[in-house]
């Protein structure tokens, strides 16, 4: 089914939780990176590890900057 992902950066640390509703959020465990505070790129990507194949549709794609 469809599943939510949302990512914050703030400096270095990369903060994100996932969700079936977009109402129960389940947080995921923070990442610290040695990026510099200075602008990065974003894109989206989805890999599958099982032998089935999917398919994969991005919808609500949003981006927000300060």
């Amino acid at each position: 089914g469809p599943l939510m992902v949302r990512l914050q950066r703030k400096g270095g640390r990369i903060t994100g939780a996932i969700s079936g509703d977009g109402v129960r959020w389940k947080a995921l465990k923070p990442m610290d990176t040695t990026w510099a505070d200075g602008p990065v790129k974003v894109g989206l990507l989805s890999t599958n590890t099982s032998s089935e194949p999917s398919t994969v549709k991005f919808e609500k794609y949003s981006l927000k900057t300060k």
